[in-house]
């Protein structure tokens, strides 16, 4: 419950985002479960002239959050979009190399599919 709590709370703000930064622009998110490690994004164009925000704490939130989970998160340009991942390690060390924490995916080989909203 507390691994997709914080994923629901990533897309949340992700799309937040989306809507206060660049209105009108298209956002795909892909939850990605067919490999290790899992793999979440968040993307949306970018619009002409967009300038990165400053005194907010939502990529402050996310990163807490994907600490938390033992994931490692990542919010950036890539061409024309802006990205947001969280890669879902499903080991015994989470992303952050803390030993006895990790990311508590199910570790089930039935469950491999990905979805996209």
């Amino acid at each position: 419950p507390g691994t997709a709590l914080g994923l629901f709370r990533v897309v949340q703000e992700s799309l937040a985002n989306v809507a206060k930064h660049a209105p009108g622009s298209r956002a795909v998110v892909r939850l990605d479960l067919s490999g290790d490690p899992g793999l979440l994004t968040v993307r949306n164009a970018l619009p002409r002239g967009a300038a990165r925000a400053h005194g907010g704490s939502g990529l402050r939130g996310m990163a807490e959050r994907a600490d938390l989970m033992g994931a490692r998160f990542t919010a950036a340009e890539e061409g024309r979009l802006w990205t947001v991942r969280l890669v879902l390690p499903r080991g015994e060390t989470a992303a952050n190399g803390l030993l006895g924490r990790h990311c508590p995916l199910p570790r089930l080989a039935d469950i491999r599919r990905v979805v996209t909203l």
